[in-house]
């Protein structure tokens, strides 16, 4: 979406056909949970990770995951509706799979993975995402009722969950998850309320000085992650068994992520749009400062990080440069008007 957004409209497309690819090849594995042949188990969902070559699917994967799935339905319409992306017959047929498939799990009550892959849980993030793939979809191909009572419900759900993450089952609260600031941006599925509500909450719990935590008390890339899991170890699935990897997580020293202040900068560059006050155009500006600080020197260049961590009394860059999905953001911060 941020490629399209700056008018390299030819690979932005490559992408969104690439996905609907990935989605065909899983419509059996679709339509049998949408037929209820097959349990909506974990083992039996779409694949949210293939092979970037070859698009084999990575079914041993926390596979649960709502959240890329909208996404998806999000981008697809998204771009037809802009006229940028032309959809085949067979393209509009995976589409309606995925909406039935959405319907069947109860997408509005599901307990996924979500953006962080982590244990499963009902997730504002992945209701919301979905939510707006639903919207967007519905904005290109009409209303009909299974989508109207799809969105009814969606928008119900985020409605009782926001402002606190309240999640099932027991046990596994989570007042404040950044994955909410995709609500806002780039998303806009929030009202004004809530998306101020989002931002201040986040803003005053999970502000770090190199980046944002994504949630209290995470323990990925915690404190000299390198040295306690093996390179191979790092990124494995820890969905089923959260409590090995949390153990290793010393209090205060959550990586701080890059993806969010590139986000909240457009958030206030909005708002100062809007407004055209003064405290929302020192507040975007900080925000865009502190993403552009973000940036490492490699010998290919400047990339940004995936978030800094503590290592040997230091806050230093992890192992994952570029991460794309930060750079999409600065992508869009900066075609976005600078508040002068």
């Amino acid at each position: 979406m941020a490629l399209d957004d700056v008018g390299q409209i030819k690979p932005a497309v490559n992408v969104a056909r690439a996905l609907l690819k990935i989605f065909e090849n899983e419509r059996l594995r679709l339509q049998e949970i949408i037929n209820g042949t097959k349990s909506i188990d974990v083992k039996n969902r779409p694949p949210a990770r293939v092979d970037s070559t070859t698009l084999k699917p990575d079914y041993e994967w926390a596979n649960a995951q709502n959240d890329s799935i909208g996404d998806v339905l999000w981008l697809v319409a998204t771009l037809a509706k802009r006229a940028d992306l032309t959809l085949t017959d067979e393209d509009k047929r995976v589409l309606d799979d995925i909406v039935h498939y959405l319907d069947a799990i109860e997408y509005w009550q599901d307990a996924d993975n979500g953006y962080w892959e982590e244990a499963r849980k009902v997730n504002a993030s992945s209701v919301g995402t979905v939510l707006a793939g639903l919207i967007a979809y519905r904005n290109y191909f009409g209303e009909s009722d299974l989508l109207n009572e799809m969105i009814k419900k969606g928008r119900e759900a985020l409605d009782q969950i926001l402002p606190n993450e309240t999640i099932t089952p027991p046990g596994l609260k989570r007042e404040t998850d950044a994955a909410q600031i995709f609500l806002v941006e780039p998303l806009g599925i929030v009202t004004d309320e809530q998306a101020e509500e989002i931002v201040e909450k986040c803003t005053a719990q999970l502000l770090r000085p190199h980046g944002l935590i994504r949630y209290i008390g995470d323990s990925y890339w915690t404190k000299d992650y390198r040295s306690l899991l093996g390179l191979g170890e790092r990124t494995k699935d820890f969905s089923e068994n959260m409590a090995e990897r949390d153990q290793m997580a010393t209090p205060d020293a959550e990586a701080q992520w890059t993806l969010f202040d590139s986000l909240l900068a457009i958030y206030w560059q909005k708002r100062f749009e809007k407004s055209c006050e003064e405290a929302h155009r020192q507040r975007a500006r900080w925000h865009i400062e502190r993403s552009l600080g973000q940036f490492v020197d490699t010998p290919d260049g400047w990339r940004i990080p995936e978030a800094y961590f503590l290592e040997g009394g230091k806050w230093v860059p992890n192992d994952h440069v570029p991460l794309l999905w930060t750079q999409a953001n600065v992508l869009r911060m900066l075609a976005f008007p600078s508040p002068q």
